[in-house]
């Protein structure tokens, strides 16, 4: 079975030690090899879109991509056969997540969104397309980077972090 490998770049401009890689904004596909080595398989290039968190369904047909830029969230369907992805279907969103998940079922994709302070769930189908309108929303305090539910698929945890007044980092505020 061959393993690929998905990564995200982004020309945007950061602030701080974590700077752009130059490369365009895109998604890579790489094949891993017994060996660890990566070889580049497929490229592909999304100008103004940069793409950030990524999360595969389980079955691994799908991968979800937070288009930070231009504030999208989309979905690709995976060829098992060489790992090249497909555009399917994407969403406008009120900001940039910064991380993807499911629920339990897998029936539902949530969001954090960090600058946007808030936490989405939107509706799947089956074939890759996302409920146009979240079925939460729920506005939080700046800083929300993760959302996971628990085992029993009836909580979400959602920590944050956020900058102090003078600027230094505090430990999950909400």
């Amino acid at each position: 079975m061959k393993t690929y490998v998905y990564v995200t770049t982004t020309e945007l401009e950061w602030p701080g030690p974590i700077q752009s890689s130059g490369a365009p904004s895109g998604i890579k596909v790489f094949e891993l090899d017994d060996s660890g080595t990566l070889e580049l398989l497929h490229q592909y290039d999304m100008p103004g879109k940069g793409p950030a968190p990524l999360v595969i369904t389980p079955d691994k047909k799908f991968i979800f991509a937070s288009l930070r830029i231009s504030r999208e969230l989309a979905s690709y369907e995976i060829n098992k056969t060489d790992g090249s992805l497909t555009k399917k279907h994407s969403i406008p969103t009120k900001a940039d997540a910064c991380y993807l998940s499911f629920d339990k079922t897998n029936n539902f994709i949530l969001g954090a969104y960090y600058t946007g302070g808030m936490v989405t769930v939107h509706k799947l189908k089956g074939n890759g397309e996302i409920a146009a309108e979240p079925s939460d929303c729920i506005s939080t305090h700046a800083g929300a980077h993760y959302i996971e539910t628990d085992s029993s698929n009836q909580f979400a945890f959602v920590p944050h972090i956020a900058a102090m007044a003078n600027g230094e980092s505090a430990a999950n505020s909400i």
